[in-house]
Order: structure tokens, then C-alpha cells, then sequence
């Protein structure tokens, strides 16, 4: 009976609503982010404006691909709708966030990420970064001197196909011993 009551209730609720507003994409790969991209940096928000897009001054650029100053990213290049309320997708960036970024050279000749959730990366205050080495919900929070050594070795394997193997093998073989001397101590 009270489970009766609690669904009558969230259907009463649910039907009294005036709008829904939902907006679903199918996500892209990390893998398909990278090949995607022009450019990988690390930047500031300057500003976000509704109608206008993301505003951001960039800080550091990896790879052979040059890109500085301000620029603005105001758009998607991936993004694959599968419903829409009516409502838009937005980007959601706050003024004095650092950010890396993965960018893709607009038609407009501004920028764009691959989705609003996607092809961007957190700086925390501590300078640890939430990053995606997968899917946009698999994301790990790591120094930030590991994200840029092992990301610019991504980015360059997927861009050059040339990379540093010995830091990639050395730094494998270092986090894997690492995590069987954790596991022994705790066993």
C-alpha cells in the first residue's frame, strides 16, 4: 500500500509539471575525440555567454599544432542528437576555470568541442585533473604532471604515431609495481 501511495504520488507530481527540459547524445569514444581534434590545450575561461559561446585564453599547446591568444568555442563537432526537448545543448563553463581542451577548427573559423560533455578536462585547486583516458563518464582523477606527460604521449601516438615508449613503458611498469606493493601490504 505504501509503495501504491508513493508511485501515485510521483505520477500526480510528475503529471502537474508545466516542462521537461532533456536534451540526449550518443557520447563519442575518447579515441574518436582525439582524431578527431585540431588542437590540445590548456586554458582560462575569460567568459560564457548564452548566445555567444565560450570564451577562453590559452595557456599552454601540445603537440606540432600551434594555437594562442583568446579564442572562442561555440559549437559541437560530434555531437549526434538523439532527442531534444526544445531546450538546446549548452556549454556550461564558469569565468577563471582551467581547463584542458581538445578543439576542432569550427567552418565559422572558431572553435568547437565534440560534445557538451566531452573534449575537456578539469583542473581542481590542488592541480589534480579529471581526466577521460576512455568515456566522458570514466573519468580518473590524476596529478596534473601525469595527465599532460601521459595525454601529450596519447595525443602525439594518435597525431605523429610518434611517442616517447620508453616513458610509456617505464611509467606502466612503475604504477604496476606500485599497485601489487599496495596490494601486498594489504593482504
Amino acid at each position: 500500500m505504501k509503495l501504491n501511495a508513493i508511485l501515485l504520488l510521483f505520477i500526480f507530481i510528475l503529471g502537474i509539471q508545466k516542462s521537461t527540459y532533456a536534451e540526449t547524445w550518443n557520447e563519442p569514444w575518447q579515441k574518436d575525440i582525439l582524431k578527431n581534434a585540431d588542437f590540445f590545450v590548456l586554458a582560462n575561461v575569460i567568459s560564457n555567454e548564452e548566445d555567444v559561446g565560450t570564451t577562453i585564453e590559452i595557456l599552454k599547446h601540445f603537440g606540432n599544432q600551434a594555437l594562442s591568444g583568446e579564442v572562442l568555442i561555440n559549437g559541437f563537432s560530434l555531437l549526434d542528437i538523439r532527442s531534444s526537448s526544445g531546450h538546446g545543448v549548452h556549454l556550461n563553463f564558469e569565468k577563471g576555470q582551467t581547463l584542458y581542451f581538445l578543439l576542432t577548427k569550427g567552418e565559422d573559423g572558431n572553435y568547437t568541442l565534440p560534445t557538451p560533455s566531452s573534449g575537456f578536462a578539469g583542473v581542481d585547486e590542488e592541480k589534480n585533473v579529471y581526466a577521460t583516458y576512455r568515456h566522458s563518464y570514466h573519468q580518473a582523477l590524476v596529478p596534473q604532471e601525469v595527465y599532460e606527460k601521459t595525454y601529450s604521449e596519447i595525443w602525439n601516438y594518435y597525431k605523429t604515431s610518434n611517442y616517447d615508449q620508453v616513458f610509456v613503458m617505464d611509467f606502466i611498469h612503475e604504477n604496476l609495481a606500485n599497485l601489487l606493493q599496495d596490494l601486498n601490504l594489504k593482504i
